[in-house]
């Protein structure tokens, strides 16, 4: 009764996750090249954009990234808070040639459609997260996380299905002398090894790395 008092000054966001496989979907419907970011702007966005992302495309030129998510105005005439600026500003600069996407706000149902299609999520965390919603979300559909050991990631990016570089990837207040640089190749490296490197084993055949993936998908 208090909701139904209440709920025209209550602004609802999503902090959950929606179990939608679809029947003809499995492991080898992933697209091994296809890469979701799914958190927050001030969560890792500027490092993968700036730094990241341009090196794994000049690597792996077939790659393409998803940036799913956007930003609230949580009042009618509220003027852009450095989120929606940030956004916008990517938005309006990125280079069409790195294959970029930027769905704004989605429902649910979108988001599991993306995710349980894509081969990676890439979320280099320059926040201690507290919990991790989009971590957990992305293992659901059965997508590896490409992160840091940083926050409650430690824990909640399980070791057994993502690929971790230690501590944040931009300096903070916890670890104020970390190499943005640095974090930035590693995090690089650690994209291109599970896409078809590191955690590999020789395919029996060709003699050709397998990636995690290509293991999933052959495991089940």
């Amino acid at each position: 009764r208090n909701f139904e008092v209440l709920k025209n000054k209550i602004f609802q966001t999503r902090n959950g996750a929606v179990k939608r496989i679809e029947d003809n979907d499995s492991l080898a419907h992933k697209e091994k090249n296809h890469f979701v970011y799914n958190a927050s702007v001030t969560k890792g966005l500027k490092p993968l954009l700036n730094h990241i992302w341009p090196k794994v495309k000049e690597k792996i030129p077939e790659a393409k990234l998803t940036v799913i998510g956007g930003y609230y105005r949580f009042r009618e005439g509220a003027e852009p808070d450095a989120q929606e600026k940030d956004l916008e500003a990517f938005k309006e600069s990125i280079d069409p040639a790195l294959d970029v996407t930027f769905t704004g706000v989605i429902n649910q149902n979108l988001i599991a459609n993306i995710l349980q299609k894509a081969g990676f999520m890439l979320y280099p965390t320059d926040f201690p997260e507290t919990f991790g919603i989009s971590t957990l979300e992305s293992l659901l559909y059965n997508t590896p996380v490409i992160t840091c050991n940083f926050g409650a990631l430690e824990s909640t990016a399980l070791d057994l299905a993502c690929y971790k570089i230690d501590y944040a990837s931009v300096p903070n207040s916890l670890f104020p002398n970390i190499n943005e640089e640095a974090q930035s190749d590693l995090f690089v490296d650690l994209v291109i090894n599970a896409s078809g490197g590191v955690k590999n084993r020789p395919d029996t055949e060709s003699g050709t790395p397998v990636s995690y993936l290509d293991r999933l998908i052959e495991e089940n």
